[in-house]
């Protein structure tokens, strides 16, 4: 609770983009993945799912030809 809200002080403050590195990887990890994430979850600020379809397509790219296309 206590980092989440400075994380969100933080964003108020107009800082954005947080990396967070865990000390203690088998324990740090999973705080913060889990407890981390759901208590930003519950407050609305971190997405619950992701949109459907690939980045090119949420972008609007065209799939590129395949150098491999037509050779035989």
């Amino acid at each position: 609770e206590e980092l989440a809200g400075l994380l969100l002080d933080w964003q108020a403050a107009g800082l954005s983009g947080f990396r967070l590195r865990p000390g203690v990887m088998s324990q740090d990890l999973p705080a913060i993945t889990a407890d981390l994430v759901a208590c930003l979850q519950r407050r609305g600020v971190f997405r619950r799912s992701y949109q459907d379809g690939t980045l090119r397509t949420r972008l609007g790219l065209p799939r590129p030809a395949s150098r491999y296309a037509g050779r035989l």
